[in-house]
């Protein structure tokens, strides 16, 4: 499913009700398209999609209190809109504010909108409260838990402050050791703590009451990783503890385990481009990693030696290779290449048959597969254009596949790779399988 270019926090899960419930995911892009679609049997299925409009920059959930937070509330410029799951609109509200909306939390009947310097809440879409600050917001969270009388806005701020609100007034401050990009309340459900990530890689949880807070941990960011873009929290490993997701603007996913017991932890991991997965389990002083492409595990392995021989650690690594997940990871490969190769082979097709209709004066002539290329040609430009590299880097996939998995036997096959490059360039799947198995 594509879908145009999105902002921070324009996608969402929305909860799944009942075990036989499809699983929903809510995004909104620049073209101002609310798409929702479900998963069945690892497929993406339409659920419902809005006409465009203006640029959507945030999404919340919510719904009443004490039920289901599955309706959909999106922002652009200053206007609000709230659909069901089900994509009926039921909201329109105008914030009538000068600036276009950036930041967004839904609560209730309780709506806390941001313009770049400029905080409301709104109730019932009335106004509340009106707050101006020092310096540009990023991001907004309210808390709301049976510990706090009243609920309690924060708003990250670039000057690297936490500002705490009581209705239009600041209560207090906080510092943190960057500017702060993202909120997210560490416990959905009555939450006191919210954890924060900054633009230059730093991430730490805060313990925030109604007149002040306490530091929990910090997360510095000595290895220079990307900037945090998002922030979610979940049981991935069913011990109780809620997990923490990171998002970074480099691309990186990670998942921080807030227990310190020692025992071991598993987590998984999904490659969105391939499909292929990563299982990774720790325990104090050894790791286990399983994954269906050897190329993971050999980038694991490179990484995992660096940095030992970096930090002086003593290293022991073993591995067990099966050679069937690398027919199984390009026979995982192979539809992606299929489409690309047809893609490209239409679009180098396109200008010598618009030279013929020039030239001929109409394209009556040419066979109905040609016609359709010229008849879609503009569609298929903008496709080749969307996604120029991924030809180049399914190339790129299946020789560190060729190369590692000769590696793996001790073999340094690299002066094959050209002969590889023959069979890629007259592709055809078992054509490769054939070349893998007798190289």
């Amino acid at each position: 499913m594509q879908v145009g270019v999105t902002s921070q926090k324009t996608m969402r899960l929305l909860p799944a009700l009942g075990k036989k419930a499809t699983q929903k995911v809510a995004i909104a892009d620049h073209d101002g398209i609310l798409t929702c679609f479900g998963m069945k049997k690892g497929e993406a299925v339409p659920v419902f999609k809005t006409l465009p409009g203006q640029k959507i920059v945030r999404m919340d959930l919510g719904g009443a209190a004490g039920t289901s937070q599955e309706k959909i509330f999106v922002c652009s410029g200053s206007q609000v809109r709230g659909f069901t799951k089900k994509g009926k609109q039921f909201l329109t509200f105008e914030a009538n504010l000068t600036e276009s909306i950036n930041a967004m939390h839904v609560s209730g009947s309780d709506l806390f909108v941001c313009a770049s310097y400029i905080y409301n809440h709104y109730c019932d879409c009335k106004d509340q409260d009106y707050f101006l600050s020092g310096d540009k917001i990023n991001d907004i969270t309210c808390l709301s838990s049976e510990k706090l009388s009243r609920p309690v806005p924060v708003l990250a701020c670039q000057d690297r402050v936490l500002r705490v609100l009581q209705g239009s007034k600041l209560a207090y401050d906080i510092e943190v050791p960057g500017p702060p990009s993202v909120l997210e309340l560490y416990n959905k459900e009555g939450a006191d703590e919210v954890i924060y990530g900054t633009t230059d890689g730093k991430i730490g949880l805060i313990q925030i009451d109604e007149s002040s807070a306490a530091t929990k941990w910090e997360i510095d960011n000595d290895k220079r990783k990307g900037g945090i873009l998002c922030i979610d929290t979940f049981d991935i490993i069913g011990d109780g503890v809620q997990d923490v997701l990171v998002g970074r603007d480099d691309g990186t996913v990670e998942v921080y385990s807030v227990d310190g017991s020692g025992e071991a932890i598993t987590f998984y991991f999904h490659n969105t481009f391939l499909g292929t997965q990563l299982e990774a389990t720790y325990c104090k002083g050894e790791g286990h990693f399983k994954s269906d492409n050897i190329s993971t595990i050999s980038i694991l392995s490179d990484v995992l030696s660096k940095e030992a021989t970096k930090k002086k650690i003593n290293l022991n690594i073993s591995y067990d290779i099966s050679e069937d997940s690398v027919s199984h990871t390009l026979r995982m490969i192979h539809p992606k290449l299929e489409s690309q190769l047809l893609l490209a082979r239409k679009v180098q097709l396109i200008d010598a048959l618009k030279e013929l209709q020039v030239h001929e004066g109409n394209a009556d002539f040419l066979i109905p597969e040609y016609r359709s290329i010229l008849d879609e040609s503009a569609d298929l430009l903008e496709e080749y254009k969307k996604q120029p590299a991924h030809l180049e880097r399914l190339y790129g996939m299946i020789t560190d596949l060729f190369i590692d998995k000769f590696k793996f036997k001790g073999q340094n096959v690299k002066s094959k790779v050209s002969s590889l490059l023959e069979i890629l360039n007259n592709y055809d799947l078992n054509s490769l399988l054939d070349f893998f198995s007798e190289a």
